[in-house]
């Protein structure tokens, strides 16, 4: 994201919008400081570019937002792709972890295309553990569907080198920072995970 004005104090983030939304210039997102109530307001984030919400520094794109009515989703953007992600801090297997993103009025997450992953590479950084996504080919071997839709893996570069190897029976599928991509495992194994809501648009 790139200022288009000077960084303001504003008491408040709806505040802060309201300024991005009376913006004379063309403000299409602003980042709003809770410690410091800082408001910088700016235009839409670039090709390449990556930004995450975080409990201290909140970041909105104009006119998108995450449904927060039952758990703290946060918004986090690559480019023109937006999601609503929330990272539980227990572990479980895969399938407990589906249905507790459906409990949520989520999925698990599904890094379809390149800018998915890519948030998920930004997002998870600093994290070596493993987290499950929303991917599996457990109705049929070697046809991964993504949990969302039912629909059939496309970008098969997503996995990791390597990777899926069916290493017995794995059917699950999992990110793993350690190895910037996605591997298979067995769906009973017990780790981390990541929901995802589309965000909601005014």
């Amino acid at each position: 994201m790139s200022a288009i004005e000077e960084t303001v104090f504003e008491p408040s983030v709806i505040s802060c919008g309201l300024r991005c939304f009376n913006c004379v210039r063309q403000c299409n997102s602003f980042i709003y400081d809770t410690s410091s109530r800082s408001c910088t307001t700016g235009s839409l984030l670039s090709s390449m570019e990556a930004f995450n919400s975080t409990p201290g520094e909140q970041f909105f794109i104009k006119g998108i937002y995450c449904d927060n009515s039952v758990v703290n989703f946060t918004l986090r953007s690559y480019a023109d792709t937006s999601i609503c992600m929330f990272i539980p801090s227990e572990s479980t297997n895969y399938d407990s972890a589906r249905q507790a993103c459906v409990a949520l009025g989520a999925t698990l997450y599904t890094a379809k295309v390149w800018a998915k992953l890519n948030i998920l590479l930004d997002v998870l950084k600093d994290d070596p553990a493993p987290f499950w996504i929303g991917l599996d080919d457990i109705k049929v071997e070697g046809e991964f569907r993504w949990v969302d839709d039912n629909s059939v893996l496309k970008l098969w570069s997503l996995f990791a080198p390597g990777q899926p190897n069916n290493y017995l029976n794995q059917d699950c599928i999992c990110y793993a920072t350690e190895i910037r991509g996605l591997n298979d495992r067995s769906c009973t194994d017990v780790i981390r995970y990541i929901c995802e809501k589309i965000p909601l648009i005014v």
